[in-house]
């Protein structure tokens, strides 16, 4: 998760509890989204959250994950949908 945090150059936000941050664009904070310290492995209802978080598809999300999608590829993504 913290790859796809640094992919998107999410902003950090401060948090005793979770790792936050929000997917900014332009000057501007579209996604804000976080997950449990010492998370190694995410799944099921936190996964499906923060992929709801991204607005991005389970496909997106590991193409983000597994290093075949970046940043731009991202803001393409969601330029395409309308949502930027």
């Amino acid at each position: 998760m913290e790859t796809i945090f640094r992919k998107l150059g999410m902003q950090p936000l401060e948090c005793d509890h979770h790792i936050r941050g929000y997917f900014e664009h332009e000057g501007k904070r579209l996604y804000t989204t976080h997950f449990s310290f010492g998370r190694k492995y995410i799944f099921g209802r936190v996964l499906k959250n923060i992929m709801r978080d991204l607005n991005a598809s389970e496909e997106v999300f590991f193409g983000l994950a597994d290093c075949y999608m970046d940043r731009s590829d991202y803001v393409a993504l969601l330029k395409s949908k309308r949502l930027i």
